[in-house]
């Protein structure tokens, strides 16, 4: 069985009234004990006396309850008034919230123009950051080995690397140079073209640059493949192309003086 917490309130106050009602008998008798002598043995004049005490108790008491709870009543009202309304948060959470004049409606014809948009904005900037890059590796190019072969081969070399560029499998042919230059210095300058086509693609990997360059500059470059791939960034030895990192993402090469 489950006692609520008003059955609680209601016992409470049974015992207060019954421990009150054992202290004005014990009050009343004491009372009565102390003028036994005036008032003589009589029995009825014992009890006459203690009804009239304890009743004289009781009646004080209630008079102390009463103006007790008047305190508190009028106290209780005072604050009242002065105290501020708070917001009922209840009744607003049972206020059902309105639904907006107009529904929110995706358009889904938008949302694919958009999406379609953003995705050929994407594939603009692809294209033409690609673009740069190729142009970035013809200009280095020129530059870098111009004075190392005639311009039949430079063509050829140019042709050869644009053939890289469109598939990192391309087997190149063998370019000729007019005025010999190292296996150091055509490591680097391979390496240095395959760091900025990895920009475009994945597949320009230090095995594919080292089989590029082996078969490009095959009467120069003797070694093994692994070889040619272990050594392609070496600093060892006396070479004039040096090793030319990209910096914070660009594909622009350094030039001296620049």
């Amino acid at each position: 069985m489950t006692i609520k917490k008003e059955d609680f309130s209601i016992l409470e106050s049974r015992i207060a009234y019954v421990g009150v009602g054992i202290a004005i008998m014990m009050i009343s008798l004491m009372a009565v004990i102390k003028f036994i002598p005036p008032i003589g043995q009589d029995p009825l004049l014992k009890t006459v006396a203690f009804l009239c005490a304890n009743g004289l108790l009781w009646l004080v008491f209630a008079l102390v309850m009463s103006a007790t709870r008047l305190g508190f009543f009028f106290f209780n009202e005072r604050e009242k008034e002065t105290r501020p309304t708070a917001p009922v948060i209840g009744m607003m959470a049972e206020t059902p919230l309105a639904a907006p004049a107009t529904p929110f409606v995706i358009s889904e014809t938008a949302n694919h123009e958009d999406y379609q948009s953003r995705n050929e904005a994407v594939a603009i900037e692809k294209k033409e950051r690609e673009e740069n890059i190729i142009i970035a590796i013809d200009k280095y190019i020129r530059y870098v080995m111009a004075p190392y072969m005639e311009e039949p081969q430079m063509n050829q070399l140019l042709a050869e690397v644009m053939g890289w560029s469109e598939s990192y499998v391309y087997t190149p042919k063998e370019v000729r140079l007019k005025k010999r230059l190292g296996p150091t210095d055509l490591m680097h300058f391979v390496w240095n073209i395959g760091e900025r086509l990895s920009m475009i693609s994945d597949g320009y990997t230090g095995n594919v640059r080292a089989l590029f360059v082996k078969n490009l500059f095959s009467s120069v470059m003797n070694a093994e493949v692994e070889t040619i791939r272990r050594n392609l960034t070496t600093a060892q030895g006396r070479f004039v192309i040096a090793i030319d990192k990209p910096e914070n993402g660009s594909y622009e090469f350094h030039y001296p003086g620049k």
